[in-house]
């Protein structure tokens, strides 16, 4: 049992946004049930890589170092989490909202997987979506000129090729025939347009941002012309077989969560967190200035609540366009029990 808060995160390479893409093998697989290991894919995308700062642990973590300990481990996306899941090395991990039906529907979990919190929502009318940029001296002035451009996102398969391919559908164009997909991770998406490598691609807000501000680029569409409504991108998923006998721990890490949420948004701590989360992940100040936590960022209720009902509809569309094959009945692997 953990003792002294201070040791509650062991340290793992998260890095900067841009240096993600490796797990610390040696810091996984404890067997006490109060060491959690804890899988995200971006830091600044997910609250909970903000454990990993002192700073904000001591002010928020009322239950950690007495109740759990965390390892905050970081992958190269939701898929490989979910491998680390399987595998055993981590309790609770990120998922996306494509991945996670098809964790379940091909019982690639032994035990399978409940979502237990959001983490992100993309598609919120007030706040900043996914969004397909391209070359403002580009040939591509609307969505129907992307007909036979390369294509840049991060990896094909994901819930971020999927905001792809659904727009691709809505402005009626083949995703498998009409455009080639190119692989990219997120920080080099922006070069490679700017160097004509790809035609145009996807960008997470600091990315948007960051190229933004740089000039010469135009929006084409973003994931608010594919979904309608708000809902989950991004959650937190934990293993069955550690939930049945470990409900308490889970209730206690979620606590310090939502405490987290509300300090993090507390406009009395915005610049604290800010300057905090520079230093540790290399960002500059002035770039997260222009968008962590305001509406210009994704939106995450402080309340940590996922919408299953939204979820579920979410699922369908995807089967209905044959992106997965089987759907789940979203409020049997979901829940808000655990929040307090």
């Amino acid at each position: 049992m953990p003792t002294n808060r201070r040791q509650f995160v062991k340290r793992t390479a998260l890095g900067g946004t841009v240096g993600i893409s490796s797990v610390i093998a040696g810091c996984m697989g404890g067997d006490d049930d109060t060491e959690l290991q804890v899988g995200i894919v971006d830091p600044l995308t997910e609250p909970v890589s903000l454990f990993e700062i002192d700073e904000i642990a001591d002010a928020v973590g009322e239950n950690m170092g007495s109740e759990y300990d965390l390892t905050v481990n970081a992958a190269e996306g939701s898929p490989q989490v979910i491998n680390q899941l399987s595998a055993g090395e981590l309790q609770i991990g990120n998922v996306a909202y494509a991945s996670f039906p098809q964790s379940i529907s091909q019982e690639a979990v032994p035990g399978g997987l409940t979502g237990i919190v959001t983490e992100a929502r993309d598609a919120h009318p007030d706040y900043k979506p996914w969004e397909i940029l391209t070359l403002e001296d580009s040939d591509i002035s609307e969505p129907e000129d992307l007909e036979g451009a390369e294509f840049g996102v991060n990896a094909v398969g994901t819930g971020v090729h999927a905001i792809c391919e659904l727009g691709l559908e809505e402005f009626g164009l083949d995703p498998d025939e009409d455009v080639e997909w190119v692989e990219i991770e997120f920080p080099a998406i922006g070069s490679a347009l700017r160097d004509g490598r790809i035609d145009a691609g996807i960008f997470v807000p600091i990315f948007a941002h960051a190229e933004e501000a740089e000039g010469g680029v135009e929006l084409v569409f973003d994931s608010t012309d594919v979904w309608d409504e708000q809902y989950d991108f991004t959650f937190l998923a934990a293993r069955n077989e550690f939930l049945d006998g470990n409900e308490d721990v889970v209730e206690y890490f979620l606590e310090d969560y939502v405490n987290l949420l509300e300090y993090i948004y507390d406009d009395d701590n915005r610049d604290d967190v800010v300057s905090l989360v520079s230093e540790e992940f290399d960002i500059p100040e002035d770039l997260l200035d222009l968008y962590y936590l305001t509406e210009e960022d994704f939106y995450r209720p402080q309340d940590g609540r996922l919408d299953i009902p939204r979820l579920q509809e979410v699922v369908d569309r995807l089967v209905e366009s044959e992106f997965i094959d089987e759907g789940i009945t979203v409020d049997d692997h979901v829940t808000n029990e655990y929040l307090p």
